[in-house]
């Protein structure tokens, strides 16, 4: 059975793992907010979902239908980053943040993107379990080995499906 107890106002000790409360609720909310099952039937169901999907598969003939291309982007880069902000500010208390911090941040994202297969959403997903396994898996029993691991899982999926896991091939228009 272990052993809980109220350490003070701003942390539990269960069995000598500290867990600071302010992580709890916001870990719970994010969880309840973003569900897996929403997203897709979002972005395949709704006028907007449709919209997006519209613009980001042909360009030119969503202009021609009558779509604001331009403001439509903007719009969309507007709520990526609003997002981005909203995430950095519920995880800098618990974080360390410094000035070289996005650096990280942009390795790892892009190991994710190119494992999980360029323009797929689940990929980017699956990829990011993966990368985040081996990674914690690294962290745990060789800590010198962590960045090195996240791209040693990403050239093995790279042999196997260069596309990525969730990849597709296909010829580009120039």
């Amino acid at each position: 059975m272990p052993s809980i107890a109220l350490k003070s106002e701003k942390h539990l000790l269960i069995d000598g793992l500290i867990i600071w409360i302010y992580s709890c609720p916001e870990e719970a909310k994010a969880k309840k907010r973003s569900n897996f099952k929403n997203k897709p039937f979002i972005i395949k169901y709704t006028k907007i979902g449709k919209l997006l999907l519209s613009v980001i598969n042909d360009r030119e003939m969503s202009s021609a239908l009558g779509i604001n291309v331009n403001k439509f982007f903007i719009y969309t880069f507007t709520f990526g980053c609003l997002l981005g902000c909203l995430g950095g500010a519920v995880s800098a208390p618990m974080i360390s943040v410094v000035p070289g911090i996005g650096v990280e941040v942009i390795v790892l994202a892009f190991a994710v993107v190119v494992t999980g297969g360029l323009g797929s959403v689940t990929g980017a997903a699956i990829g990011a379990l993966f990368i985040g396994l081996a990674r914690t898996i690294a962290i745990f029993y060789a800590p010198q080995l962590e960045l090195f691991i996240v791209f040693f899982v990403m050239a093995i999926i790279l042999s196997f499906k260069p596309e990525g896991l969730f990849g597709s091939k296909e010829v580009r228009k120039i």
